[in-house]
């Protein structure tokens, strides 16, 4: 009995950090979800820059994952100096009320105008 109380001692410190990467690993996979939605929302967007920048300025409402964390995407666009050209579209996710981000990505989208 003895042993086996060792050896459930042992394995106790690897479950519980299992439970908790579990748990992270949930708001991670939420937060890329929410990046690649907002990316693919871009690419909908009118080809202009001012089109563009008006959907990355829009309010973008918050989302809850399975563990109950509040999920807060952020949108932010880089216009070419010269048209036509790509701009530069990045998407993150933030917990809410915290600046670590969970989840970001870039990418360049055809603009043929201002």
């Amino acid at each position: 009995m003895l042993l086996l109380a060792l050896v459930a001692m042992a394995f106790l410190p690897m479950v519980i950090s299992s439970f908790q990467l579990t748990k992270t690993n949930v708001t991670i996979g939420t937060a890329s979800q929410l990046v690649s939605q907002q990316l693919d929302l871009a690419r909908t967007q009118t080809a202009t820059c001012t089109g563009l920048t008006a959907f990355a300025t829009s309010p973008i409402a918050t989302t809850t994952d399975a563990r109950g964390i509040i999920l807060q995407p952020r949108r932010a666009v880089s216009c070419p100096a010269t048209y036509p050209g790509t701009a530069t579209f990045t998407a993150d996710v933030v917990e809410s009320g915290k600046t670590t981000v969970l989840s970001t990505a870039t990418t360049w989208i055809y603009v043929s105008a201002a």
